[in-house]
């Protein structure tokens, strides 16, 4: 089978993908899978090339293993499996990350934390940042290369995350600038480091916050769960956070939240005392997170 017909094959099997139609009756606006693009994707994967390989030897066949092997992880994806996983790649913020199956997959909409963190680092002239629920280390690492003399300390529950935190860590070179730590919230650090080294910091965070019973599409039934649910009303985690960020003395905490959680938030907020309080929107319009300065 020649790569031309290799991918006419394909984009015919994820334009019928079983879990399209199912996911598209609970949700009409979820987005179907770029089947062109994505079975380009995996191709380039399975042969080591550029995309525009493909398109220059359309003619050349496959071996019989490479055939087997794209269209094993074209099945995959067909069931619903995020092309990340198959791939072992992200990107995110200009740069290519390792993923891995059981570590969250990052959005493009966390680019805006990344942002807004920025802005914070520029206001306060802040040398540490905190991250709580690290994953596969994108935000961290996001933040230390754009920062090459910020000292970042981050945590998950997750000793896969934290594995492939540590391992896109080292492809980056960025071991001496990351600590990674395991435990909930503020526990490591506090534990690690000692309390006083959280008076005055910049924490930032993107939690679980969707609420328990909120019905998931298929490809995000493949993501782990404890990175997703954030209790029954979803913000559970997230109001922890802000109460311990307070208790502890920090400057300001950064966070990703639901769409639907502004109003929950703003409300729980006003009866903590802080400076300023500023929700900010995805580009699709949706809210999107909450920068929280204390003092």
């Amino acid at each position: 089978m020649t790569i031309a017909c290799a991918l006419e094959k394909a984009r015919a099997l994820l334009n019928n993908a079983p879990f399209v139609k199912k996911d598209l009756s609970l949700n009409p606006t979820l987005p179907k899978p770029r089947v062109s693009l994505e079975s380009e994707l995996l191709l380039s994967h399975i042969l080591g090339e550029e995309r525009i390989f493909l398109h220059t030897f359309g003619e050349k066949p496959l071996s019989k293993e490479q055939e087997n092997e794209f269209f094993a992880l074209i099945k995959r994806r067909a069931n619903g499996e995020p092309i990340e996983y198959l791939t072992g790649k992200v990107s995110f913020y200009g740069e290519e990350f390792f993923i891995e199956s059981g570590v969250l997959i990052p959005r493009t909409e966390s680019e805006i934390l990344i942002d807004k963190v920025q802005a914070l680092l520029t206001q306060t002239n802040a040398q540490e940042i905190f991250e709580v629920g690290v994953g596969s280390g994108i935000i961290a690492l996001t933040l230390a290369r754009l920062n090459p003399k910020l000292r970042i300390y981050a945590s998950d529950i997750n000793q896969k995350a934290l594995a492939l935190s540590a391992k896109n860590c080292a492809h980056f070179g960025l071991d001496s600038q990351v600590s990674l730590f395991f435990g909930s919230l503020l526990e490591p650090f506090i534990t690690n480091l000692g309390a006083q080294k959280l008076k005055g910091a910049l924490i930032v965070s993107n939690p679980p916050y969707i609420a328990n019973d909120y019905p998931l599409s298929t490809p995000l039934k493949f993501e782990p769960q404890n990175a997703l649910f954030g209790g029954e009303r979803g913000s559970e985690i997230l109001e922890a956070l802000i109460l311990e960020s307070k208790r502890v003395g920090a400057r300001a905490l950064v966070c990703e939240m639901g769409y639907d959680q502004k109003e929950f938030l703003s409300a729980f907020i006003a009866r903590i005392a802080h400076k300023k309080l500023e929700f900010y929107k995805d580009l699709s319009g949706f809210d999107r997170g909450f920068v929280l300065e204390f003092f």
